[in-house]
């Protein structure tokens, strides 16, 4: 039970902050702009990651990638799409040969 008419930190079980599966501390956002901006920055890490999992889990093969990830074709190129120039950079890293 919260002590104060507004709910804290300290109101929470301890098990959410401490100890969990969550490897890196969560900001707080202090204002309406704050948690907008880290919404939109936390969805976008996850469908980077989802992309690079499932493409790389296909070869690149799109049409077998989005079969698995049970969404359409367009849908996936359309995600592709909006992160394109993220995944041209860590291909042309990943690609790369060190000069000898």
């Amino acid at each position: 039970m919260a002590q104060n008419e507004w709910i804290t930190k300290e109101d929470l079980p301890k098990t959410l902050f401490e100890g969990n599966d969550f490897d890196y501390k969560i900001k707080i956002p202090q204002n309406y702009g704050e948690l907008k901006a880290l919404k939109k920055k936390a969805i976008e890490e996850i469908e980077k990651s989802f992309l690079n999992y499932i493409l790389t889990k296909h070869n690149d093969i799109v049409s077998k990638a989005a079969e698995e990830a049970r969404m359409h074709r367009v849908e996936l190129h359309r995600l592709i799409s909006k992160y394109k120039e993220d995944f041209r950079e860590s291909k042309k890293t990943k690609t790369e040969v060190p000069h000898q």
